[in-house]
């Protein structure tokens, strides 16, 4: 997929294509202001004042962004496969309810290859528009400058409604981890605790500082894994219908029947945004190739590939155990159906710091989003103020407040899943990546026409899935 561009590096401007794989005729700049109607930007960050050092009073600019090329190869993977492992993990048991083994399998292989070929698209158009560091404000800026403010828009609402998940998440299982030794089961305090972990994590610059907690974060979906996996196997001591979660709809059997195949159309298009909901990650792939020391396109689908590989890995082995387990009756969150036990209190806590460790790769590109559309309202287009400390901690304060209200009201998981994976993790993983290309790349080759099957991919899901999630 990357012929032609394996040997670009993002840390310089990039050079002139030889092949089809890129623009070719005129430089960049010049065709870029030719094609789109407007020069690309210039990113590089001055202090308000000029380049003599001077800045406003009681303000924090910086010249230039903190971490850039400083990130490894295992940093870049680790923190984009936790960006991708998430909530959506928790899900995937009732989506193949849902839908079946086969069909579960399917739209996993499926929404897998759309995410990668969706970062992919990206990378390569950051490499075209040579912006350092870059957001998706400045490469949409480059291809669609009409339509700049809307996307950012878009992906600050996907990192949002994931973000919120993620505190629902914490929400739904502390109480019942708490409740095995007599603990507080109040929801909103859960909440509240939860919210008050991430605050500092929230408020990191770089995504490269986060590379420790990420690392924490995998070692606990792989503890996670494990134990949905020992629970399907059959193992004797393990119960999953023990105590009074066995007690359902009158019966004493918590497990339902478990289809392999057989499907309805209305089912599978209900649960389909779960599945693409699980793989978005794109909102990071700008900051992962700002950060990652000789961001040539190869070492980035390296990243790529590893980290998708890895989550598809893990995705396959708890949706098919959990529905194992739990059959027709698993519920929207898998951790739900287990019974209380040490066990499972357990994975309960190492399930809420997974996604208390995962929130901030939410927070960071949904700040920067909402600080480009700021930073462009009040000293227009193209500005090259760096953000003050008082703005970049108000808007992070603004999302941190924002996602915990919402989370002290909403309760259903499934529904959130289902919500933000038909319309912001669609437009993020489908629809932007593919416009995106095409408007940079105008000349006839290969990977443009599959761009324009991601984009018509996109704007098909979108439209569909909310149908059947609100029949």
């Amino acid at each position: 997929m990357s012929r032609g561009v394996d040997v670009i590096d993002l840390s310089t401007p990039p050079p002139q294509p030889d092949d089809l794989w890129q623009p070719t005729g005129d430089s960049l700049d010049e065709a870029s202001t030719a094609l789109l109607g407007a020069p690309l930007l210039e990113l590089e960050l001055e202090p308000e004042g000029g380049h003599d050092g001077g800045t406003t009073s009681g303000a924090s600019h910086t010249a230039a962004e903190p971490g850039l090329g400083q990130s490894g190869i295992f940093s870049s993977v680790v923190n984009l496969a936790n960006t991708v492992v998430g909530a959506g993990m928790l899900g995937l048991p009732h989506a193949f309810a849902e839908c079946g083994y086969v069909m579960g399998t399917l739209l996993l292989i499926v929404s897998a290859i759309g995410s990668s070929i969706g970062l992919h698209l990206l990378a390569v158009s950051q490499a075209t528009v040579g912006i350092r560091p870059s957001s998706f404000y400045t490469v949409a800026n480059a291809a669609m400058p009409s339509l700049t403010v809307l996307i950012d828009v878009a992906v600050a609402l996907k990192c949002f409604g994931v973000a919120t998940s993620y505190l629902i998440v914490v929400g739904d299982l502390m109480p019942d981890a708490v409740a095995e030794y007599g603990g507080n089961t109040n929801r909103s305090l859960w909440v509240g605790i939860g919210w008050l972990l991430m605050v500092p994590l929230a408020c990191l610059r770089t995504l490269d500082a986060l590379k420790f907690t990420s690392t924490l974060a995998l070692m606990f979906v792989g503890f996670v894994t494990l134990f949905v996996l020992l629970y399907a196997v059959g193992i004797p001591t393990l119960d999953p219908c023990d105590g009074e979660r066995g007690e359902i709809n009158g019966t004493t059997s918590c497990r339902g029947a478990a289809d392999y195949a057989t499907t309805t159309g209305d089912r599978t298009l209900r649960v389909f945004s779960i599945f693409v909901f699980s793989f978005t990650c794109q909102q990071n792939v700008f900051q992962l190739c700002s950060e990652l020391k000789h961001a040539t396109i190869d070492r980035i689908d390296k990243v790529i590939g590893v980290s998708i590989g890895s989550s598809w890995c893990v995705y396959v082995v708890v949706a098919v155990s959990g529905f194992i387990t739990y059959g027709d009756l698993v519920k929207p969150d898998i951790l739900v159906n287990y019974p209380r036990s040490a066990f499972v209190s357990i994975v309960r806590v190492a399930v809420c710091l997974l996604v208390v460790f995962s929130y901030p790769l939410q927070s960071h590109p949904a700040r920067r989003c909402i600080l480009t559309m700021y930073i462009a309202l009040r000293h227009g287009k193209g500005s090259r103020i760096a953000p003050t400390t008082v703005e970049f901690y108000a808007v992070t304060a603004l999302f941190l407040t924002a996602s915990f209200i919402t989370a002290m009201s909403v309760t259903n998981l499934g529904s959130v899943l289902e919500l933000v994976g038909a319309t912001g993790s669609t437009a993020v993983s489908y629809i932007l990546p593919g416009a995106i290309y095409w408007r940079l790349h105008p000349n006839a080759h290969p990977l443009r026409y599959i761009a324009a099957i991601q984009l018509g991919v996109g704007c098909c899901i979108v439209p569909i899935a909310l149908t059947f999630i609100f029949l």
